[in-house]
């Protein structure tokens, strides 16, 4: 009966361990995401004028699960890349890291869709066609994929205007 109890606590603690890993690695995959989207500040000139974004970020990740580069697809409006490529290096890239490792992610690119729009009533056509997310290959026109790639959930904000 002991060797019975032993068997299922180590089984058990086996199980909680494995949930608990699985659950620190959303956690890390979240707290990457909240980086971004606290770092990025939406620039001042588009949110006057109500253009919203809707881009892409390309991870690339090598064979040590390690993030080579970062870039934002070439649909990204020209001011909200300059704030993407100034903020790029305070986005948690540990955390992203240890995402990667706990999941075992490695020589593939990471495809994070992130929008910003506004209010329906402050702003005209101020969304973003969810038919958009169909064309992937016109994100980047100069390095797309050629890697497996894997889909993150969007990062996503929603502003009112000034107007």
């Amino acid at each position: 009966m002991k060797n019975k109890t032993i068997i299922c606590m180590l089984f058990f603690a086996g199980i909680t361990c494995k949930s608990f890993a699985q659950f620190q690695s959303i956690t890390m995959l979240d707290k990457f995401e909240n980086s971004v989207a606290r770092t990025i500040i939406y620039p001042g000139d588009l949110i006057t004028a109500c253009i919203p974004t809707y881009a892409v970020i390309k991870v690339s990740v090598n064979r040590q699960c390690k993030v080579d580069r970062m870039e934002i697809s070439d649909s990204a409006e020209k001011l909200f890349v300059l704030e993407f490529l100034s903020k790029q290096k305070d986005f948690d890239k540990v955390a992203l890291e240890r995402y990667l490792k706990d999941n075992n992610l490695k020589n593939i690119d990471l495809i994070i869709p992130i929008m910003y729009t506004f209010n329906n009533n402050t702003c005209r056509d101020a969304s973003v066609p969810i038919e958009t997310l169909t064309h992937l290959t016109d994100f980047f026109k100069t390095s797309y994929t050629n890697k497996p790639a894997m889909f993150l959930k969007p990062i996503g904000m929603t502003m009112s205007s000034v107007k």
